[in-house]
């Protein structure tokens, strides 16, 4: 049954693949494209005489529509299982991935009532609340920003950067702030960065191939390609999110008025999740997961490659550790600082640790394999 709807998934995954890859750290205005896959549950299944098929759950809802921008990135299997796993318990999903410049195409599709649950990286969510809309994030996803720092080989530390052209999407998104605290934390000078504006991780790894800028952040599933490509002399600098665990990144959201109708569905992504979470601490379940639903998209070494740096960096976290309002009030505080956000917002202005209490309660506490 669970390969059946690895199956399925994997044909989403085959959607996905042609989606832009952006940052997702601003605000922009975009058009929507999107197409819709329906992942129901399995009517029948074929098990051995001894086993007991167990039946459905009974959720408030019978299907639920899921709206996320894409990206061919290795980071997407757990919450690709964690789906999987909803499916079987009997929620059917509706997959809705969207293209465009930036996560505020997910937003807008939770917000105009396309999509029921969104997954995006915090900044536009955070925006869209500033701005008087009752969102609410429910949990981690990538804890903290899964990029590297590509580089030309003669830049060796942070403070190589002074003086040389780094790429950014603009001084409002991950890609200049990220490298800003960074290089803050080093004892480098930003003001002496030549900032060019190259927008979305794939013109940044086009620009960086062809030589028309010396670094820039890039997803890791362009990032490493480019550093192992032996004609050109690039090479990783660093991974910015395993430099500030602190920065809350991407998470799952909805509106409050879905979670207080719909606290089961929210429970059942929450749990799902987190379990997928654990199961990513360990590189064999991991790559047991990952291999099927990748085929055509990345390589095996391709995957262990970015398994290893996603771990390095600690995108998953197995209790959702940072989800806090610490965490949460240092990303807003971040975030004004940077003119993400014009005002301050606080972890409780965005976001809520109910669902995730409620699955650790149910989980347990995760105490490494």
């Amino acid at each position: 049954m669970r390969q059946r709807s690895w199956l399925q998934l994997v044909v989403v995954l085959a959607i996905l693949s042609g989606a832009c890859a952006t940052d997702g750290g601003e605000v922009t205005e975009t058009t929507e494209q999107a197409t819709t896959t329906t992942v129901a549950p399995a009517t029948t299944t074929t098990a051995p005489a001894t086993t007991t098929t167990q039946p459905s759950e009974s959720f408030s809802l019978d299907s639920v529509r899921v709206a996320f921008n894409a990206n061919r990135d290795t980071s997407i299997v757990p919450d690709l299982a964690a789906w999987d796993a909803i499916v079987e318990r009997g929620l059917a999903l509706e997959i809705i991935p969207l293209t465009g410049a930036g996560a505020d195409v997910t937003v807008a599709a939770v917000l105009a009532d396309r999509a029921d649950i969104g997954y995006a990286s915090l900044a536009p969510l955070m925006a869209a609340v500033a701005q008087g809309q009752d969102l609410v994030a429910f949990l981690p996803a990538h804890a903290v920003p899964y990029h590297a720092v590509v580089a030309k080989d003669d830049i060796e530390e942070w403070s190589d950067l002074e003086g040389r052209t780094v790429g950014i999407s603009s001084t409002t998104d991950s890609s200049y702030w990220s490298l800003v605290l960074v290089m803050e934390k080093y004892g480098a000078d930003p003001e002496a960065v030549e900032w060019v504006t190259v927008r979305g991780s794939s013109d940044r790894a086009a620009a960086l191939g062809a030589g028309r800028i010396d670094a820039g952040l890039v997803i890791l599933g362009m990032g490493l390609p480019l550093a192992d490509d032996p004609e050109l002399d690039l090479h990783v600098l660093g991974y910015p999110g395993a430099e500030d665990e602190n920065v809350l990144f991407t998470s799952y959201f909805t509106t409050r008025e879905f979670a207080e109708q719909h606290p089961d569905v929210v429970a059942a992504f929450t749990e799902e999740a987190i379990t997928q979470y654990r199961v990513a601490q360990d590189k064999d379940a991991f790559m047991a997961l990952a291999i099927p639903m990748l085929v055509g998209v990345q390589t095996h070494d391709e995957i262990s490659a970015t398994y290893d740096a996603l771990m390095e960096i600690g995108v998953w976290k197995p209790n959702a550790e940072t989800w806090t309002e610490q965490s949460g009030d240092y990303t807003g505080e971040l975030f004004a600082t940077f003119d993400v956000l014009e005002d301050l917002l606080r972890f409780d202005d965005f976001a809520t640790r109910e669902f995730v209490d409620a699955a650790l309660a149910r989980l347990g506490p995760y105490e490494g394999s």
